[in-house]
């Protein structure tokens, strides 16, 4: 089975999440539907990568974007 990720955004105990997508730039561009564009995460100096994983969370417009895979 295909993981199932989703994107979601957290800015002063608010969360906007998106629902499952195939990849991590289809469930950002959902994001970004709502919340205005932003770079892909792990896209932007300073950004963090996990081994293995990639970038999962980073701040981006005032805010925290997060991927979740399941």
């Amino acid at each position: 089975m295909k993981p199932q990720i989703k994107a979601e955004f957290r800015f002063k105990g608010n969360i906007i999440r998106t629902r499952w997508y195939d990849t991590k730039e289809e469930a950002q561009d959902a994001l970004a539907k709502r919340i205005g564009h932003f770079h892909y995460l792990g896209r932007v100096a300073g950004d963090t990568h996990e081994v293995g994983r990639g970038c999962e969370s980073a701040p981006r417009n005032g805010g925290l974007v997060s991927i979740e895979t399941k």
